[in-house]
């Protein structure tokens, strides 16, 4: 069931100062003593408030358990730690409790397999403090494969992993289809609280359990933005992302890919309305457009691309269509879009 992103609970102050990090955790007992060893690392100014929220999303495995273990081991004790349980599956669901249950104004998403450089709480801090118009920040990630030699196609795409430059150099992001991806990005909770009041309902699940299906922190930019907030990207926010052997084969890059395509369709309706200004979804003519760009090049592919990507991109956006067509074409007329038009 699809649900606000922030439900509030009166025990907590909505606003304290200082940044939550929320850690969404599926099956995460091989990967989070390494995340939380980073974070145990952090240097932040002692007038900084900050606390870390697991959320364990269904997972099967033991990482309740790893997680307190670990931060036993190497954590500060006077930083807030807590173990939050969210039972339906899915990164939009898990995001959404852990920001219900954070106590500060700035809510920093740390996946599982991030690896934060010590400076990153305090610059996010920083930057949120010194640029009040931003509402999402971003981040540098660096790719860490597992395998000592990542097969030859990993390299031209390995922003699909969300690596790399998310732009040329630090700023706000000022193209209208710009985004930050989801890993290592930081959010103001007052942000996330405009977009409830606006009637938001995430179409985007996000990945759920082993499904590729994705998208979700593509969604949550592009609405913060049609909501009139900006969005920041920093070269100095750096964090490696590990990239397992299991993620690095060309059958998981086809999933992906597929899954990218079939999540894609959602996005239609945002990028139509904050390219042209409108909040209508002319369904057939943005999927054909669409559609005939990924038509032309499964035919006729780049010469240097070692996978054609865009023809399972286009597998993916036919299987949405199919399944969604008739929920597409009533987007424009949600709760949020309504709000926005006027």
């Amino acid at each position: 069931m699809k649900r606000n992103l922030l439900t509030i609970n009166s025990k907590m102050p909505l606003f304290s100062k200082g940044i939550s990090i929320i850690i969404c955790c599926y099956n995460s007992a091989y990967r989070l003593p390494l995340t939380l060893d980073y974070i145990s690392k952090q240097k932040v100014e002692q007038d900084i408030n900050w606390e870390i929220i697991i959320v364990d999303n269904a997972s099967t495995d033991n990482t309740v358990e790893i997680a307190k273990i670990e931060w036993l081991k190497k954590g500060n004790p006077a930083i807030d730690f807590s173990i939050v349980e969210e039972k339906t599956p899915g990164l939009s669901s898990a995001r959404s409790t852990g920001i219900a249950n954070a106590k500060y104004s700035y809510l920093l998403f740390c996946d599982d397999d991030n690896w934060l450089f010590e400076d990153y709480v305090s610059n996010v801090y920083k930057i949120f403090e010194k640029y009040p118009e931003v509402m999402i920040v971003g981040g540098l990630g660096i790719a860490k494969p597992e395998l000592s030699t990542p097969p030859v196609w990993f390299e031209k795409y390995s922003a699909w992993y969300a690596t790399g430059p998310q732009q040329s150099k630090t700023g706000i992001l000022e193209n209208y289809n710009s985004y930050v991806y989801g890993a290592g990005s930081a959010y103001r909770k007052s942000a996330i609280t405009k977009l409830n009041d606006y009637g938001f309902i995430s179409l985007l699940s996000d990945r759920k359990g082993n499904s590729l299906e994705s998208s979700g922190d593509v969604e949550l930019c592009y609405a913060v933005k049609l909501t009139g907030g900006k969005i920041f990207y920093s070269e100095d926010l750096k964090f490696y992302h590990f990239i397992p052997k299991s993620r690095l084969t060309e059958q998981y890059f086809i999933k992906l890919n597929i899954g990218m395509g079939s999540s894609s369709v959602f996005l239609l309706p945002y990028l139509n309305a904050l390219q042209h200004k409108k909040i209508s979804l002319p369904v057939a003519k943005i999927l054909l457009s669409n559609i005939k760009g990924y038509v032309k090049n499964w035919v006729k592919p780049e010469n240097s691309s070692p996978i054609n990507y865009r023809k399972y991109q286009l597998q993916g956006i036919i299987r949405s269509v199919i399944k969604n067509y008739a929920k597409l074409d009533q987007i424009s007329s949600t709760s949020f879009f309504k709000n926005i038009k006027q």
